[in-house]
């Protein structure tokens, strides 16, 4: 068995069971509801022979431009493909997305295939990110014209949803900004001039037509289809329905769109007066049309290409030798994971909401590549800590038995094997994806990637005390993103605690001791004291002590950082009479020039009621630590299971509750032996830095103060499966290993 198909074989149980399943099933139970099966039937028999022969032949045609796509697109990259070779790689890589998850899936397929035959999974990675890229953008600009010709214009609610999604836009801009201005801007720029070289903006170009090409003719299939069930519709009201539905079509949201392409087309069309039974014909036979155009042609292909076995289909040139696309995707994912991992959006399902990272992608895009670059090379990964690898092996095996006990115990539950179990790989796929870019660029890479993690942290950090002061000022904002504590994106207080005091570590151990350090130690400090977190208070304190104890910082640095830290506070605490003041001085200035103009603000400190926010929260922690103690006395060697003391709390009060320890709840559901497992390294780790000879290097001092940082607020949180720690402790336990792994040219690279 190929490398690639051990690594992609064990991934796809999490595809399998992922919660695409459940979105999936909820879209098409969804349109059942809404649909007459007799209606149905009477709607397939309108579909006159003409129209149904000019569905498929767009769709022929649409596949036929996506195949020279892919084509056109891999030689863009350096690999130069025949056309049955593009044919069978496009066909497989659809069959395998209507399998999967489609992003995943298609890339699974596709890397397979063209595995066999030269490219490297690298290669075929980048090969469909920028393939889908491009016609991502085409069905979003098509998307968006489509928005407007039906509805007239877009409108956001900002007293809902709207004013979230807005933050979230201003988030992700000012992420990005920060991002590249002190993080990766630099070295991006010199990586762009060097590897693409002149024409990179005319082979895009020619992409993105055909892109286009190819979603004008599925357009024209979804007219033509919805024309011969309602004849006197206008065209223009049709494509822009189908625009729309391509692009819900296109998210890698459902298996192959199916589900979540029905339920859109019935709520398009039924804007332009189409029946809910007419809409669902319509898009049953465009999924099942492209279905069978696509084995058909997967079939064909393999056939073809089967008969010339010893034919090298895939070749290098050497131009193409100048571009190292794994080393694409080894700066870029843990890059992206880096901004992306504080940003967490909550996407509404039938009766929850579903809790999704931006960053998960690139960090399982990373673990894959990491994955394949060990199996290549045979030997398992090397890290600061010996025996990491086997410890990492025990406490997925005690999750995996603890699931299972669970499972026997109390029956299946969603948040013990989604959340938990399956959460628990997430954590190694970001452990996974900072130890990459570790493994390719060592010092320079793990310096990088704080940084890009400093500057994040504190523009987002920046953007929520902004909104503070607004409300602080007396001002009113929307209703869904008025908070009176700093949250972030992370939507939780405590979690983005959590992740300024990751802010705090890294800045201690990446940037340089000056000005730059001292400002940015004293505006993570500030930030942690506004999200009014008391386990992020004390664990700043911990945390600041082993950063002196271990020489990270001077005292004397730390203690002007601690005095720029109280001098803002109680700048922002006097902010309200500072504005009751200016608007006094206004309204005097106004009269002298004649004007009775009234401001309406009412200033009032964020901290007056400050103690009121902990009472809900103190009486819900108690009920759960006495809980979860009674739970770990009952079971206290193996645990009473996973996902047990939250099942057993919603059944007996209706709503969920978790254990707010993470210590307590490994003992409670995983017993001795399953804190052990966890706490075990983690203590290892701390000893073996502890007693490192001087001058220890960053990665040591930085696995100190987030360690500590990780376990102290843990103490009071359930916090394990927060996902910056992983990231960054990945790439810290890595430091070491770098220049034994990989050859000298690629420490510099």
């Amino acid at each position: 068995m190929r490398p690639v198909d051990r690594i992609f074989g064990g991934a796809a149980p999490f595809l399998r069971y992922s919660s695409v399943l459940l979105l999936t099933a909820f879209c098409v139970i969804a349109v059942i509801d809404r649909i007459d099966l007799n209606g149905l039937r009477y709607s397939f028999a309108r579909i006159d022979p003409g129209h149904m022969a000019i569905a498929i032949t767009a769709l022929s045609g649409g596949f036929a431009l996506s195949c020279l796509r892919i084509k056109l697109a891999a030689s863009d990259l350096g690999y130069r493909l025949s056309a049955r070779h593009a044919v069978a790689a496009l066909s497989l890589g659809q069959l395998g997305g209507s399998a999967f998850f489609q992003v995943v899936g298609q890339t699974i397929a596709r890397s397979a295939f063209l595995g066999r035959h030269g490219v490297p999974v690298a290669g075929a990675i980048v090969l469909t990110g920028y393939e889908r890229l491009c016609a991502v953008a085409i069905s979003l600009g098509l998307a968006l014209w489509g928005g407007l010709f039906l509805f007239g214009r877009i409108t956001w609610d900002l007293d809902a949803d709207g004013a979230v999604l807005a933050e979230v836009l201003g988030g992700i801009a000012l992420a990005a900004g920060a991002g590249a201005a002190f993080g990766w801007g630099a070295s991006a720029q010199r990586f762009i001039e060097a590897a693409f070289g002149g024409g990179a903006l005319r082979r895009i170009a020619r992409t993105l037509v055909l892109s286009a090409g190819v979603q004008l003719l599925t357009m024209s299939a979804y007219v033509s289809l919805a024309r011969a069930l309602m004849p006197e519709s206008a065209v223009t009201n049709l494509a822009a329905a189908s625009a729309v539905v391509m692009l819900a079509a296109a998210l890698p949201v459902s298996f192959a769109g199916w589900g979540i392409r029905e339920l859109s087309t019935v709520y398009a069309l039924g804007l332009v007066g189409f029946a809910s039974d007419d809409a669902v014909v319509v898009a049953i036979l465009i999924g099942s049309i492209a279905i069978a155009i696509t084995a058909l042609m997967a079939l064909l292909s393999l056939t073809l290409t089967g008969r010339r076995r010893t034919l090298s289909v895939a070749t290098v040139p050497a131009a193409a030798h100048r571009l190292d696309y794994e080393a694409v995707l080894v700066w870029v994912m843990p890059i992206a994971a880096a901004t992306a991992v504080f940003f967490q959006v909550f996407v509404p399902l039938a009766n929850a909401r579903l809790n999704v990272n931006l960053a998960d992608p690139p960090a399982i895009i990373g673990a894959v590549v990491f994955a394949a670059i060990h199996v290549t090379r045979r030997h398992a990964p090397l890290w600061r800590l010996p025996g990491l690898n086997l410890h990492i092996c025990f406490a997925t095996g005690v999750l995996l038995l603890s699931f299972l006990h669970g499972w026997s115990s109390i029956g299946w539950t969603d948040w013990a094997f989604v959340n938990r179990t399956i959460g628990w790989f997430i954590l190694l796929a970001y452990g996974a994806t900072g130890a990459l870019l570790v493994l390719r660029a060592g010092e320079s890479g793990f310096s990088l990637l704080l940084r890009t993690y400093v500057a994040v942290g504190l523009a987002i950090a920046a953007l929520d005390t902004a909104l503070l002061s607004v409300l602080t000022a007396g001002a009113q904002l929307p209703a869904a993103i008025t908070h009176y504590r700093l949250e972030g994106l992370s939507q939780n207080p405590n979690a983005f605690a959590l992740q300024l005091l990751l802010v705090f570590a890294a800045a201690a151990t990446a940037l340089r001791a000056g000005r730059t350090q001292l400002l940015v130690l004293s505006a993570a400090m500030f930030a942690i004291w506004l999200t009014s977190s008391r386990a992020g208070w004390g664990t700043l304190l911990v945390t600041a002590l082993a950063a002196v104890l271990v020489h990270a910082v001077t005292a004397r640095r730390m203690l002007v950082a601690v005095a720029l830290t109280v001098l803002a506070t109680l700048l922002f605490a006097y902010l309200p009479t500072i504005v009751t003041l200016l608007l006094v001085a206004v309204h005097h200035l106004l009269a002298m020039f004649g004007h009775d103009g009234a401001i309406n603000l009412t200033p009032a400190s964020v901290f007056t009621n400050a103690a009121s926010r902990y009472e809900g929260a103190n009486a819900e922690r108690m009920i759960s630590l006495i809980g979860g103690w009674r739970l770990f006395i009952a079971h206290p060697i193996f645990g009473a299971g996973l996902g047990t003391f939250i099942e057993g709390y919603t059944r007996a009060h209706g709503i969920p509750l978790v254990i707010h320890s993470t210590p307590l709840w490994l003992a409670a559901e995983l017993g001795l032996i399953g804190l052990a497992a966890i706490a075990i390294p983690a203590i290892r780790v701390l000893m073996r830095e502890f007693h490192q000879r001087e001058p220890r290097e960053p990665a040591g001092n930085f696995l100190i103060l987030a360690l500590l940082a990780f376990g102290t607020m843990g103490l009071a949180h359930d916090l394990l499966y927060q996902r910056a720690p992983w990231l960054l402790l990945g790439a810290a336990l890595a430091r070491r290993t770098a220049q034994r792994q990989v050859p000298a040219r690629d420490e510099a690279g």
